[in-house]
């Protein structure tokens, strides 16, 4: 009797480092799965507010064009600065450090001698995300998001 019980506990004991040697090679995997989800999830939204961030832009220079000379001219860093001033909270709230956002902002006058910002010019605002992974540990490479938007200046 006293011979079962030791060979019990043996086969229990066995069965035990079995498992503590399949966790050990199963949990970085899990763990690397998990934090590559939570990485691609955090990518499909900074790409969201990237595209977000360059209609927003383009937006504001379509509405600003015309009545340029109500509010100014709204051309180079001026528009880029506007724009800077709408989106950068909204990057802030999404723990994007605004520095790492690039704005760039032209107008393309559809006939010569005409303003640019005049109606029926063409404005396009691109929008850059430069950020880190949150799965830092691989180092990976920064990634970069881009988006561009395109409108015409109605009035």
């Amino acid at each position: 009797m006293r011979r079962l019980d030791r060979q019990t506990h043996q086969r229990n004991a066995s069965r035990a480092g079995t498992a503590v040697v399949e966790a050990a090679v199963l949990l970085p995997v899990l763990l690397l799965i998990f934090f590559g989800a939570i990485d691609l999830g955090v990518a499909i939204q900074r790409a969201g507010l990237c595209h977000e961030a360059a209609r927003m832009g383009a937006r504001m220079a379509v509405v600003h064009g015309a009545d340029a000379t109500e509010k100014g001219p709204w051309n180079g860093q001026l528009a880029v600065s506007a724009i800077h001033d709408r989106i950068d909270p909204i990057m802030q709230a999404a723990a994007i450090d605004p520095s790492h956002v690039d704005v760039e902002v032209t107008w393309q006058a559809t006939a010569p001698r005409r303003p640019i910002n005049a109606p029926g010019n063409l404005v396009t605002v691109k929008v850059t995300i430069n950020s880190t992974h949150i799965v830092s540990f691989l180092r990976l490479t920064p990634a970069s998001f881009s988006s561009e938007s395109r409108m015409v200046i109605a009035n």
